[in-house]
This record gives structure tokens, sequence and C-alpha cells, in this order.
């Protein structure tokens, strides 16, 4: 788009400027003493996402965020899609909410998926009614769609999705704010 450019080398630059943007919204909400980022860790052997939000006192991961680098085609119908939009992408950040709920037992998960241009909010459908739910201005389902993911598994892959918000948008704020208390 006219008028946005990052400079990035590498996907870990644009993991840091993501996670610089997710300490400021945490600053903003008074909890950049209560949750810490931390990039490319693991909750368990062999899986590492890009940023794990993780409760400081209880080392608990709170959401994740996995991080991209921009990248854009065009579909059959000549319309720009990014990469955020990928099956295999969706489903990667998928796998990691699944361990957050799976293994640590959280109830309401949410993921980010972010290549810094745009930023798109992920959630299980069965939480859907807490995703809309009002916190910090208009929450972060306000358009949602729901991916079914091809799996070689027999249990359904399905992700309820935000609506696209590029990085200039100014509703991007108040939905990250609002992803990020409700996973608090």
């Amino acid at each position: 788009e006219i008028g946005w450019r990052v400079n990035y080398s590498t996907e870990a630059d644009i993991r840091a400027k993501v996670s610089l943007f997710i300490r400021d919204a945490l600053r903003t909400l008074g909890l950049q003493f209560d949750v810490t980022i931390s990039n490319e860790s693991q909750i368990r052997k062999g899986s590492k996402a890009d940023i794990w939000i993780i409760k400081t006192i209880s080392g608990r991961p709170l959401a994740v965020c996995e991080v991209k680098c921009p990248s854009e085609h065009r579909n059959q119908h000549r319309e720009v899609e990014t990469n955020l939009r990928d099956s295999n992408v969706m489903g990667q950040l998928f796998d990691y909410m699944v361990e957050l709920r799976s293994m640590l037992g959280q109830c309401e998960v949410f993921g980010i998926l972010t290549n810094l241009k745009e930023w798109t909010f992920c959630w299980f459908p069965d939480t859907n009614a807490y995703a809309a739910s009002d916190s910090l201005g208009k929450p972060p389902s306000q358009t949602k769609d729901t991916y079914l993911l091809r799996s070689h598994f027999l249990v359904n892959r399905i992700l309820s999705t935000s609506r696209r918000f590029l990085i200039k948008d100014g509703e991007l704020p108040c939905a990250l704010l609002s992803v990020l208390m409700k996973s608090f």
C-alpha cells in the first residue's frame, strides 16, 4: 500500500517489531509487570511459536502470536491475498492454540496472526460469544470468518477469525487490547 513501509530483512526483524507493538499494548493496559513476551520459546518439546504472551507470576502462556514476513499474491479472481490466510499458516497457529487448551487447560484461547502490515485475531468457535463480548471498544469478531483447515486427522480443525486489520487501521489498537484483556 502507498505510504506504508517497514524495513526488514528476516522474519526475526518483523517479530521484534511485533513484540514492541504488543509490549506497548500491555503497557497501555497496565499489565507490563504481569505479562511478558517470549520470542521463539517452547512450552513443550518440538513446539516453538514465534511469540508467547506469558503471565509472569505463573509462567503460564496466555496467548500465542504467529509472525510471517509480508507477502502477497493474486488468487484466481485477481484479488490480492496474503500469506496469513494460507491454511498451513493458520494450521500452525491452530496447533499452538490447541496446546494452550489441551495441555494447560485454558478455556478461552486467542491467537494472533500478523505480518505487521496486517493483523488477524483467532479463537476457537466454541468461544465465539466470549470473543464477541464488549471489552475495550469494538470486539475483534466484528466481522469474522470460520476456516476449516485441511487435516489428516478425524477431528475438525476450525478457527474463527476477526476481520483483517491493517497497521494503519484506527480500530487495530482496540482490537489488540481487547484480545489481550480477554486472554488475561
